[in-house]
C-alpha cells in the first residue's frame, strides 16, 4: 500500500492506495530505483534516499474510482501511533508488477523483519462508511486479529489504532 499523508493543524488525512500483483505501476517505477539501498528496516535506520525528485503524485490514483473509499477514525501505523488521523482508503486496487513488489519488499527490509505492517487493530466501536450495502458493522469484533507482539507499547494501548480490516463491497 501507499499512504500519502496530509496535515491540518493538529490533525493528519491520509489517503491509502492498496496494491495487487498485475501490470507495472508508473508511481512506483518513478521512484523505485531511488530507494535506499539497505536490508534493516526503514524505522530503524537513519539511510535516506539522495532523491529529490520530481515525483508526480497524481500518478498514485491514476485510473481508480476516488469516490468510492471507506473512511475511518485512526492513527499512524508506526510509533507513535498518533490517534488524529482520517484515513480514506480507496476501495479500488492499483497494480504492481512482481519485480516491482520484489523490489520494494528487499529495499525495506521486508526478510529481516518478517514484513513490513501492522496487523488490523480492533474498531472500538469506530464507523467505517464506504459500502452502499447495508452495515455490515458492528460484527464480532472479537473475530478481528490484535496481535501486538513485538508492538511498540505506546502502540497497543491506543483505541483507535490503524490498519483495520476494510470490507469486501
Amino acid at each position: 500500500s501507499v499512504h500519502c499523508v496530509h496535515t491540518k493543524g493538529d490533525r493528519y488525512g491520509v489517503l491509502g492506495v492498496l496494491y495487487t500483483i498485475g501490470t507495472a505501476d508508473a508511481f512506483i517505477a518513478s521512484i523505485e530505483d531511488h530507494l535506499p539501498h539497505d536490508t534493516a528496516r526503514r524505522l530503524a535506520t537513519t539511510v535516506t534516499s539522495s532523491f529529490t525528485g520530481p515525483v508526480d503524485f497524481d500518478e498514485i490514483y491514476v485510473g481508480l474510482s476516488l469516490s468510492k473509499y471507506w473512511q475511518y477514525s485512526g492513527s499512524f501505523t508506526t510509533p507513535p501511533c498518533t490517534e488524529a488521523v482520517d484515513w480514506y482508503v480507496l476501495q479500488e486496487y492499483a497494480q504492481v508488477s512482481q519485480a516491482q513488489y520484489n523490489t520494494m519488499k528487499s529495499e525495506m527490509g521486508w526478510e529481516v523483519e518478517g514484513g513490513n505492517f501492522r496487523p488490523p487493530q480492533r474498531l472500538n466501536g469506530r464507523d467505517v462508511p464506504g459500502c452502499e450495502k447495508e452495515p455490515w458493522y458492528p460484527y464480532n469484533a472479537g473475530a478481528w486479529s490484535y496481535d501486538t507482539a513485538k508492538a511498540h507499547p505506546i502502540c497497543s494501548a491506543g483505541q483507535m489504532q490503524s490498519p483495520i480490516d476494510l470490507p469486501v463491497c
